[in-house]
């Protein structure tokens, strides 16, 4: 069965992983806040983000991971579909007004870190 869950409007072009834990299925993503609001060049940068649905509770929690923007999130293909320790960020920089990266560098970082910063511990 399709189950529907509300979430803030956003757009994700590149999830990362999503795994399913008791009653739960967590979702991390790089998502877009907005897009082509003031032209179709124009774009604000993606960032991790995680939602948390809550199966039994119908309700979803929403959490940004990191405060830098990224694109092409990954994570080791032989832990897709599990709960990841270690992840791939591609950084971008972008120059206004240009929606074209002017340095992107990948970096690893520990999920367990970077959710533990959001949540300002």
């Amino acid at each position: 069965d399709v189950r529907w869950f509300e979430i803030q409007p956003c757009y994700v072009f590149h999830p990362m992983n999503a795994w399913e834990q008791g009653s739960e299925i967590t979702l991390d993503v790089a998502r877009y806040p907005e897009l082509w609001r003031e032209s179709a060049d124009a774009f604000a940068p993606a960032y991790l983000h995680r939602w948390t649905i809550d199966l039994e509770a119908e309700k979803v929690a929403e959490q940004g991971l990191d405060e830098r923007s990224i694109e092409f999130p990954r994570v080791d293909d032989r832990r897709g579909g599990l709960r990841p320790r270690r992840l791939g960020l591609g950084r971008l920089r972008h120059p206004a007004p240009s929606p074209l990266p002017r340095r992107s560098s990948v970096s690893p970082h520990d999920t367990a870190a970077l959710s533990r910063r959001a949540r300002g511990r």
